[in-house]
């Protein structure tokens, strides 16, 4: 059984997870995770947001976040209320372009291109 000391928010996650997250060397998140170290407010703040999924990994790279809004490489704009709704039309789509063999094929063929 860990000790107390061991139960920090670092406990379970491997040091070269905690190093990439927050930016800091393998060695430092070793000392944090250990206990031999205390991390910044600052850096502590980067490993949750990471943690919590609340940042843009290199999938995104070429996109970023700008007043709410992710932009991509062609300055094009979505909101969080378009992807939302973008959930709940595209199931409506593929049902109706299920209605006509043809129809479908133009479907995923759109799909392929995006």
């Amino acid at each position: 059984m860990p000790d107390s000391k061991s139960l920090s928010i670092f406990y379970s996650y491997p040091p070269e997870t905690i190093a990439l997250w927050s930016g800091v060397s393998v060695l430092t998140a070793k000392q944090w995770k250990s206990g031999a170290r205390k991390p910044s407010r600052q850096s502590l703040r980067l490993f949750v947001l990471n943690r919590d999924g609340r940042v843009l990994n290199d999938q995104w790279r070429l996109r970023k976040v700008v007043h709410g809004a992710i932009i991509d490489h062609t300055s094009n704009r979505t909101t969080a209320a378009q992807l939302e709704g973008y959930a709940l039309i595209l199931p409506w789509v593929a049902a109706v372009a299920a209605r006509d063999p043809d129809t479908q094929r133009q479907y995923y063929e759109l799909f392929k291109r995006a």
